[in-house]
């Protein structure tokens, strides 16, 4: 039996995660396939006129190393769209976090990464994207 790479899984999940919370969801079209001539992040996300793209990784621990390319082409295409980017990182049996790209870091072999708390799901739709929670109205 044929199982989806890693990767796929995770971005599926946050997709339908997302989309369950009712934001618009794009899938980049053959996200990770290495065959584009242009950059598409792995997901764009949309709601009251607020875009974020996102690059989603999934991995055991922390730090996640990234190709430049994915965070170049993410920064431009945040850039490009008006849209905040972000690293979204699954952790396998763990909550998934969030990065900013401004927190994304350089390596010594000029690649970059991503470490430390990010920001957690509930923290990034609410305090990150400025949505409220319905308790902020009561």
């Amino acid at each position: 039996m044929y199982s989806l790479p890693r990767g796929v899984d995770a971005e599926r999940e946050l997709a339908n995660i997302l989309w369950n919370k009712g934001f618009a969801v794009i899938r980049g079209p053959a996200s990770g396939a290495g065959t584009r001539r242009r950059f598409q992040p792995d997901l764009v996300i949309i709601k009251s006129g607020k875009v974020a793209v996102i690059e989603v990784k999934r991995t055991s621990e922390l730090p996640v190393y990234i190709r430049p390319e994915q965070v170049l082409g993410l920064s431009e295409f945040a850039k490009r769209a008006g849209a905040q980017a972000f690293i979204a990182v699954r952790l396998k049996g763990r909550k998934w976090l969030f990065f900013r790209l401004d927190e994304v870091k350089t390596t010594r072999r000029g690649g970059f990464k991503v470490e430390g708390k990010g920001i957690d799901l509930n923290g990034f739709i609410v305090d990150v994207l400025g949505f409220k929670k319905l308790t902020d109205f009561m």
